[in-house]
């Protein structure tokens, strides 16, 4: 089968389910340049955290959570044409009011509807928690896993272009670790 044209991505890129509203500023969006580094690491879903560059002063998008920080959802890839000729990637911060589906999560998790998620360390995915942990909640799951490899059997729209079509849909919230005591 000849797959000329066509990029097959590991896993599908975020879409924003509820509170998608590029044309208005007072969203919860950032956007700032992607650290060097992690340019071809952070994909499109994944979490992310601004870091403010020592040698620059400048804030630059960092792959996964640093603790004390805000967690931000990558709309972009780090290494999309649109990002690296704009040197600027698109966040949606967990403070926002948004119901974002992501591919990136810890698969081995369980996500029924209502489950709190907390990033998952430096990989960029999420994972699910208990609301009485003490890690930080950045959103609840409103779709549980989907698989949108399925030919559209859940009532969702098929993808083709992903190895992994399976997806988590939350709303973000942000509840810090200190306020779950």
């Amino acid at each position: 089968m000849p797959t000329y044209g066509v990029e097959m991505r590991a896993k599908a890129k975020l879409t924003v389910l509820r509170g998608f509203d590029p044309n208005q500023p007072h969203s919860k969006t950032q956007a700032y340049p992607v650290k060097a580094s992690d340019v071809i690491l952070i994909k499109s879903g994944m979490v992310i955290t601004a870091v403010l560059d020592g040698a620059t002063n400048l804030m630059e998008w960092n792959i996964g959570w640093t603790t004390g920080l805000l967690p931000y959802t990558a709309l972009q890839d780090g290494n999309d044409y649109d990002v690296v000729s704009a040197n600027s990637l698109v966040g949606y911060s967990c403070l926002g009011d948004f119901v974002l589906q992501t591919g990136y999560f810890k698969a081995a998790d369980s996500y029924p509807v209502g489950t709190p998620v907390t990033p998952d360390g430096v990989t960029g995915s999420i994972k699910a928690t208990t609301a009485g942990s003490t890690l930080l909640i950045m959103g609840y799951v409103t779709i549980p896993t989907t698989d949108l490899l399925d030919g559209g059997a859940t009532g969702y729209p098929a993808i083709s272009a992903v190895t992994n079509g399976n997806v988590v849909a939350y709303q973000t919230a942000w509840l810090p670790a200190n306020a779950n005591d």
